[in-house]
């Protein structure tokens, strides 16, 4: 090989590697500088902190006119009608709850806590099959919680999907979930006793 080949060579190495390699890195990095990995759902979480304390606190019905006035501006903040949706589902607004993770999802299909809320509103109001959806949704987003597997393990009790639920149990109890064994031992011996 000459030397001039190797220059040849040399010099494809390096278009390759600019094109595919070095140009995207520094078009990545300076994106990274300005910010623009940063998503409204993280911005709005930094913006909301006060009506979020308020949630966490338990203060539910002063969060609720917080986060009204936050959407009376901003209707389409995802991270406001979640955390509505919290605070009616804390005060018994089953309804009202899920018309605010409807809306939320809508907004941010990945507040995965919306699913949760929904299906729980559901199953309080013994709507299993629709719960079994929202939880079913939720175990996607938590594939490594014990809360969405024992939920949905709940639910296919109610709706006679025994083995279903079984295996939902047993999923939640790999990660630790006590009341998901309580449920599980409750299941098998009312079976053993039929």
């Amino acid at each position: 090989m000459t030397w001039y080949q190797l220059l040849l060579t040399f010099a494809a190495l390096i278009f390759f590697l600019g094109i595919y390699f070095i140009i995207p890195t520094i078009y990545i990095g300076i994106r990274l500088m300005l910010g623009h990995h940063i998503t409204d759902t993280m911005r709005e979480n930094e913006e909301y902190k006060r009506g979020i304390e308020l949630v966490d606190q338990e203060r539910y019905k002063e969060a609720l006119r917080f986060f009204d006035a936050v959407l009376s501006h901003h209707p389409k903040s995802a991270v406001a009608w979640a955390h509505k949706a919290r605070c009616n589902f804390a005060l018994n607004n089953l309804h009202e709850a899920m018309y605010n993770c409807d809306k939320a999802i809508n907004y941010d299909y990945s507040l995965s806590d919306c699913y949760l809320i929904k299906g729980k509103a559901l199953f309080a109001l013994e709507e299993y099959q629709l719960a079994h959806e929202e939880f079913a949704k939720a175990v996607w987003h938590f594939k490594d919680k014990a809360v969405p597997y024992r939920l949905k393990g709940r639910c296919n009790y109610h709706l006679g999907n025994y083995d279903g639920a079984k295996v939902d149990f047993q999923r939640a109890i790999r990660y630790h979930d006590e009341d998901a064994n309580y449920l599980l031992h409750k299941m098998e011996n009312e079976q053993d006793a039929f």
